[in-house]
């Protein structure tokens, strides 16, 4: 079986050059001409972003639960826990508190960007302070901004870039 945390870095710096050295060459473009086109591809980078972040937190969602079962002795859970529980315990365990709520407020970003306006945002929005950035209804985070998408959450390089560190973080922890 392939390393998962590999796997993970491989695919998010090869992603992340690829969607940067293209904004660049649509950004040069955009100096000369406002082609309708043009924004369609800055928007379409911002989805991809939002697409391929929603995927890596449900790939280690989806390896965390087959880890825990096949596993369940190793860390000793109660059957009934999610798979959030069972990592909140692990990581308390080993004295990992902070990344742990770390990992909740992005997973909890991931769930509104999945979701929208439910649970998971209305939690978020009681926070004094937050990572990232988050969208009250009908706001934007940069009016004029061409290329924002209709998300309450900014996925931007950083927003990618703090997932995939908690991620790499966790991926560790677990040998995985």
């Amino acid at each position: 079986m392939h390393n998962f945390s590999d796997m993970i870095s491989t695919s998010f710096y090869s992603f992340k050059h690829e969607i940067e050295y293209k904004e660049q060459q649509i950004s040069q473009e955009m100096q000369t001409s406002g082609a309708t086109i043009n924004i369609h591809c800055l928007r379409s980078f911002n989805y991809s972003r939002l697409f391929y972040i929603i995927g890596i937190f449900s790939a280690l969602e989806a390896r965390l639960q087959r880890l825990f079962s096949i596993d369940s002795d190793q860390y000793s859970f109660d059957n009934n826990s999610t798979t959030n529980n069972k990592l909140k315990t692990y990581l308390n365990s080993l004295g990992k508190e902070g990344l742990w709520l770390e990992f909740d407020l992005y997973y909890l970003a991931i769930n509104v960007l999945k979701h929208g306006q439910g649970r998971s945002y209305d939690q978020l929005i009681r926070e004094d302070e937050l990572p990232f950035e988050i969208k009250r209804p009908n706001a934007f985070f940069c009016e004029g901004d061409v290329s924002e998408i209709d998300v309450f959450i900014k996925v931007d390089n950083n927003f990618m870039e703090n997932c995939h560190r908690i991620i790499q973080e966790i991926c560790a922890l677990l040998k995985i």
